[in-house]
């Protein structure tokens, strides 16, 4: 990286932040660690937009990792938008994707880039889109799925209690769309297994990478655990609710321990169809999730200072390009 170059981490106290912070220290990547906690150099509050621009001044890319996302992303590109500061976080939220898609002329005339969703969220799937559409130009609908082996860390299923009011989602002729859960059998491996439809963020950026009209995400799940999980949907538009299981959630460990990260693993898998019926398939699998997330977090910054990137809000494969995955894979980044 630059050494005249200046990057940020913001969240760095959180269970996500901290691996990218250790991956970054490993890369030789320089950064300086902030958030809204004490114990690092750095320390600023998101709800005083005076305190955000004074530490942002003089920062060329500022990646934020303090989630949910729909409560900090904004105040951070707001900021951003009067420092001239580039901007990357690793939310997997669609109302934050299509809140920052929906500014690109502000972000472009302001000169800088955006690039929402350097980590799991969404780097292989969007990816796998963008793959699987060079090679189907003329597709239709996109499905893709992931199965994950491996823990959750307690922030994500904090974001994750948040979004059960909104509901399910896809997008159907090119707008995005509330429905109903259902599922279907996947081929992750060497055989089918039940998926739930699920509203991954891949429903705002794949259609903003392919522009196919029709996209669908699926997770991994065994028809018990989907028939626990429309349970606690159905229940969570109630506020006192969603506090239940956050406060329980809040008693958690705060994500997986090293031997998790280290054996686990994710399959995505990707589907496109036609108008005539002709389907292509393929998958990718991917370290842990939140060791993928380190890994890409940190080559999407390297690849940020190495390369011209053009100003406005982009897609993973946009910015870096659809073999950006198979990059961080090999360590190439």
């Amino acid at each position: 990286m630059d050494k005249k170059k200046k990057l940020m981490i913001y969240g760095a106290n959180g269970y996500t932040g901290a691996l990218i912070a250790k991956k970054a220290k490993e890369k030789g990547v320089e950064a300086i660690l902030a958030g809204r906690s004490s114990g690092l150099p750095v320390r600023f509050d998101l709800s005083n937009p005076g305190e955000v621009i004074s530490n942002l001044k003089g920062i060329d890319l500022i990646l934020n990792c303090a989630g949910p996302f729909s409560r900090t992303a904004k105040p951070v590109l707001d900021a951003c938008l009067k420092t001239k500061t580039s901007y990357m976080d690793i939310t997997g939220e669609i109302d934050v994707f299509e809140s920052i898609f929906s500014r690109n002329e502000e972000f472009k005339d302001a000169g800088i880039t955006v690039i929402p969703g350097v980590g799991f969220d969404v780097v292989p799937t969007d990816c796998m889109a963008a793959i699987l559409r060079h090679e189907m130009p003329d597709a239709t609908h996109l499905t893709l799925a992931f199965k994950s082996f491996g823990g959750t860390s307690r922030g994500t299923k904090l974001t994750g209690v948040e979004g059960l009011q909104h509901g399910l989602v896809h997008r159907k002729n090119g707008k995005i769309q509330k429905t109903k859960l259902r599922s279907r059998d996947i081929d992750f491996t060497e055989s089918l297994e039940p998926a739930m439809l699920f509203s991954w963020g891949d429903i705002s950026t794949a259609y903003i990478s392919t522009k196919i009209p029709n996209i669908e995400v699926y997770i991994a799940m065994p028809a018990n655990a989907q028939r626990v999980f429309k349970a606690v949907m159905g229940l969570s538009r109630f506020g006192i609710v969603r506090k239940v299981i956050a406060s329980l959630v809040k008693k958690q460990g705060a994500g997986p321990d090293q031997s998790e990260l280290e054996t686990g693993s994710t399959i995505v898998w990707g589907e496109v169809k036609n108008a005539s019926g002709r389907v292509l398939q393929k998958k990718i699998k991917t370290n842990h999730g939140y060791q993928f997330t380190a890994d890409a977090a940190v080559a999407a910054v390297n690849s940020f200072f190495k390369a011209q990137i053009p100003s406005g809000a982009l897609t993973p494969s946009m910015a870096f390009g659809s073999d950006f995955v198979f990059k961080i894979l090999k360590s190439e980044v």
